[in-house]
């Protein structure tokens, strides 16, 4: 209640509590001394950052807010104007003295919105981080969704030949051991269109789809070819039941649990990329050599 009263009367006192501080900056001494005005001035601003800074992170909070606190609580307190108006106060110290240390406060408070900026902006680099690195495969021409074996089979034959891939894997525990045996995987819901702008699959050349997702991948296919025009995919299956289903949409699938049937969906990928693919001899013929 005796704060909504007062409320009406809050801007009209501040008003004459900073008109008095101007009244009573003696522009004769600032013309004098305005070098000791302008270096207490710094000086304090300086000091009281740093021990605002320190009580900040002191109380465990962040650097970058310690630094925005610190900056933004710098300038002269109101009070030191007030207790330097009393006459017990004022009859202690030179005329001169504190002439220049009410000026000194004066002009940290006017400084204020600029020192805060400063501050806001230091805590905002420092909250940035070091700059965005690419990812493993952010120029692959290849993306493999789903880091099944038929996947990873198309990835460890394309790491053999040098050729750069990214896949995408939604299973968490599956994501995680494809981490942990090296694989250039992300974590994302490949499904989302959202997410194609972050893959930047409008840059890829070939896609291999080894979720066998029929369903996904016809909802999918309208806005595939509006999106990702130059785009090529391809199936692979678990059965040869969704082939037919999968030529529907124009994609050609590969039913990888038939005999040779993950060979023969890499050797679809290496002819959509035009290369050659590099025969391995057989182990016992490696070891007969």
């Amino acid at each position: 209640m005796v704060q909504t009263e007062i409320e009406a009367f809050r801007g009209l006192f501040l008003s004459f509590f900073f008109i008095s501080v101007g009244l009573s900056i003696n522009a004769a001494v600032i013309i004098e001394n305005w070098l000791a005005v302008l270096g207490a001035a710094i000086g304090m601003v300086a000091f009281k950052c740093l021990l605002n800074v320190l009580a900040g992170l002191a109380n465990r909070w962040s650097v970058p807010g310690s630094i925005q606190l610190g900056f933004l609580l710098g300038q002269g307190g109101e009070f030191t104007l007030v207790l330097f108006a009393f006459p017990a106060v004022s009859g202690m110290v030179d005329p001169d003295l504190l002439a220049i240390l009410v000026s000194a406060i004066a002009i940290s408070l006017a400084l204020t919105p600029m020192v805060s900026n400063i501050g806001r902006k230091l805590a905002g680099k420092l909250r940035q981080g070091p700059p965005d690195q690419k990812i493993a495969g952010d120029d692959a021409p290849v993306v493999i969704i789903g880091l099944g074996p038929a996947g990873r089979a198309v990835a460890d034959a394309l790491t053999l030949h040098e050729v750069k891939y990214l896949a995408v894997e939604a299973d968490m525990e599956r994501f995680e051991k494809a981490i942990a045996d090296g694989y250039h995987v992300q974590h994302a819901e490949a499904g989302n269109p959202r997410s194609w702008d972050a893959m930047g699959m409008a840059k890829r050349e070939l896609v291999v789809i080894s979720t066998g997702n029929h369903e996904l991948s016809r909802e999918l296919t309208p806005l595939v070819e509006e999106r990702l025009p130059g785009v090529t995919r391809i199936a692979a299956l678990r059965s040869p039941e969704g082939i037919a289903s999968f030529g529907e949409l124009g994609i050609p699938a590969v039913d990888v649990a038939a005999d040779g049937g993950i060979d023969t969906l890499i050797e679809a990928v290496f002819e959509r990329l035009g290369i050659v693919r590099a025969r391995q001899a057989p182990p016992l013929l490696e070891a007969a050599a």
